[in-house]
């Protein structure tokens, strides 16, 4: 059955430090080829409204991705605020 997801699949999450943008970012990988097509991060004072939905772009092959990368930033120090 297609985008039926294997029970054994396990969602390995890590915090990754960007220098250049000074910005931790969660980044979000499946242990198989499974799709992560969008997540709901909340994070007081993280994002501007407390809470954050990013979902998959997909590739320029229209496949998308086995991984998810959410930028994490103080929501005082967005530009957004």
């Amino acid at each position: 059955m297609p985008n039926v997801i294997p029970n054994n699949t396990r969602v390995d999450s890590f915090v990754a430090i960007n220098k250049e943008t000074a910005t931790c970012e969660l980044l979000l990988k499946t242990s198989n080829e499974s799709v992560i097509k969008g997540v709901v991060v909340f994070g007081e004072q993280i994002f501007p409204e407390e809470s954050l939905f990013v979902y998959q772009k997909v590739r320029g092959t229209g496949t998308p991705w086995p991984w998810l990368s959410v930028q994490l930033k103080h929501a005082r120090l967005s530009p957004e605020r």
